[in-house]
């Protein structure tokens, strides 16, 4: 009897440790991928003028800057500036007359790289001719803070 139980029990831990017999099956699939390109405009400094009445220099603007990060590929989208919130896609430059201070300047849009991805630094322009007298009420200094001609659109079409 012994005998029969120990030949159950090897033949039991055979059947244990006995190789699985495991089967595969496999399938491809393909990842598809929809892109939209975009531009992000980043926030833009507010162009400045330290002007002296018949001053007998331009001056030149400071402030102007922003980043642009367009999807990489894209050909180098094109940048166009409005008075005001008038309809693009706007021009290269624009000419204005202050109607608070009566000064002649030109706001110049930046050339722009073809993008690559990262968001690059540029900078709008802005020049002052020499020698215009202004409009101001006092020997002070004056602003234009008053004016409703200052503010303008930047449009990136791309």
């Amino acid at each position: 009897m012994k005998k029969l139980i120990l030949v159950t029990a090897l033949g039991f831990i055979g059947l244990l440790t006995a190789p699985v017999q495991a089967a595969t099956t496999s399938g491809t699939f393909n990842v598809n991928i929809n892109v939209t390109a975009v531009c992000k405009l980043g926030t833009i400094t507010p162009l400045a003028f330290a002007y002296t009445s018949l001053q007998t220099t331009a001056a030149t603007a400071t402030g102007g800057n922003f980043t642009l990060q367009c999807t990489n590929g894209l050909p180098a989208p094109s940048l166009g500036l409005t008075l005001g919130s008038a309809a693009g896609p706007g021009t290269a430059s624009v000419n204005t007359t202050d109607d608070k201070v009566s000064l002649d300047y030109t706001v110049t849009v930046p050339t722009v790289a073809a993008p690559n991805g990262s968001a690059v630094a540029y900078t709008i322009g802005g020049t002052m001719a020499a020698n215009q007298g202004g409009t101001c009420a006092s020997s002070a200094s004056c602003d234009n803070a008053a004016a409703t001609n200052k503010s303008y659109t930047l449009y990136v079409t791309y």
